[in-house]
């Protein structure tokens, strides 16, 4: 049953066997118009989306050009978009990783509030805004690294008025970040 309601949301599963040149549809039309225009675009292994890798060989593939030619009419057309490690991933707006997170809490019949999610990149900031708890081993994005610093900003605010009003029984909002002070393999093992 999961299975066919998530073909329900994101039909280009159908198509997964053709090549992106052949694939119908407004994400594979904006895929199709970047590689004619001379944009290098990967979608080996994509089903539901495709990567714009930054930088680009050509000089005139920037990412402002991207963002003011493409990526601006992106909702008008069903996709949105989002940026992991420097890389820009276009996607069809039922698809996502917020919207992929919080299908599979609804399945497993989970609160998003009940929820932990381990993170990094600005790829991630729209799904640990819908969690209780997210775990950073080190921000690898400015967007990211802003998110931490709201929560942590959030967290000692709140909990500050709650310790006047509750005293120890004061509890953080979601989602509470946690972000670790340890770099590298460790941090991952301390949000673990």
């Amino acid at each position: 049953v999961a299975s066919m309601s998530l073909n329900c949301i994101v039909p280009d599963l159908a198509c997964d066997g053709l090549p992106p040149s052949e694939r119908p549809g407004a994400l594979w039309e904006t895929y199709r118009r970047l590689v004619d225009d001379g944009w290098i675009v990967d979608a080996d292994g994509y089903s539901t989306s495709f990567r714009v890798p930054f930088p680009q060989p050509n000089p005139r593939c920037s990412i402002a050009r991207l963002q003011k030619e493409v990526l601006s009419d992106l909702e008008a057309k069903g996709m949105a978009h989002s940026v992991n490690l420097g890389h820009v991933d276009v996607f069809p707006m039922a698809s996502g990783k917020q919207n992929a997170g919080l299908f599979v809490l609804k399945q497993l019949d989970v609160a998003p509030t009940a929820a932990a999610f381990l993170c990094d990149d600005e790829n991630d900031v729209e799904l640990a805004s819908s969690v209780g708890l997210v775990l950073v081993p080190q921000p690898t994005s400015q967007a990211m690294a802003s998110a931490v610093r709201r929560g942590a900003a959030l967290a000692k605010d709140y909990d500050r008025r709650q310790l006047q009003r509750r005293g120890a029984h004061a509890t953080l909002p979601p989602p509470y970040y946690f972000c670790s002070p340890v770099p590298g393999v460790l941090g991952t093992e301390a949000c673990l």
